[in-house]
């Protein structure tokens, strides 16, 4: 399974992404918009949980 579909730093350069140009050169067609929303929705959703977290930790308590 290739990794480059799930890291969230391939995204980045989003023109090349949206105009399918880095999933031709990497030989890699799971390079999508839809997997890049995916991805740094659900990495979004962590980092948003784990500051919460932090924050009830160390400012409700």
């Amino acid at each position: 399974m290739p990794k480059a579909p799930f890291n969230p730093f391939t995204y980045v350069d989003i023109h090349r992404v949206v105009n399918r140009e880095f999933a031709v050169v990497n030989f890699n067609e799971a390079i999508k918009v839809g997997n890049g929303l995916m991805v740094l929705g659900a990495i979004g959703v962590i980092a948003i949980v784990l500051c919460y977290m932090r924050f009830r930790k160390y400012v409700v308590e």
